[in-house]
């Protein structure tokens, strides 16, 4: 068995550090089917490793608190098919945008529980959620095509 000296093995770990930095999203590994969903639609991350996903086909939202490596499933959200969009405003506030309805919900607890805030004009599908700064969010619509603006 070989021993190496303190100096070293601190080298060798920092060199994997960095190493490890340098191609962050270069190598990726799965993590497993999310319970029966077919399509993880969207992705986002609040800090403090809250991630969530938005899923296709039974709308669902998925929690982790442990940068992704496990996950949570928060369920149907009311009659919604398809979670398309996601989007962090900050202060433990997430929105989320389906498709067929066109609702966003709406989350103050770092995406544990959501509100649903209705039909947004007569959109079909929230297809994108852009958070600008200053409590004003954008999303983009499917359908019609139109972009969004919050007002409050």
């Amino acid at each position: 068995m070989t021993q190496l000296g303190l100096g070293k093995l601190t080298h060798f770990i920092w060199g994997e550090i960095g190493r490890q930095r340098a191609a962050a999203g270069l190598y990726w590994t799965s993590l497993g089917q999310q319970a029966a969903e077919a399509m993880i639609r969207s992705l986002a991350y609040l800090g403090g490793g809250i991630a969530l996903a938005g899923t296709g086909g039974l709308g669902k939202i998925f929690r982790s608190t442990d940068y992704g490596a496990t996950w949570t499933d928060l369920g149907q959200q009311v009659a919604e098919t398809q979670i398309l969009s996601l989007a962090y405003l900050g202060g433990g506030i997430a929105l989320a945008g389906t498709g067929a309805h066109g609702k966003i919900f709406r989350s103050t607890d770092y995406g544990a529980t959501w509100t649903d805030l209705g039909q947004q004009v007569a959109e079909t599908s929230i297809l994108s959620l852009a958070y600008l700064g200053s409590g004003i969010a954008l999303a983009g619509t499917g359908g019609l095509g139109k972009i969004l603006r919050s007002i409050s």
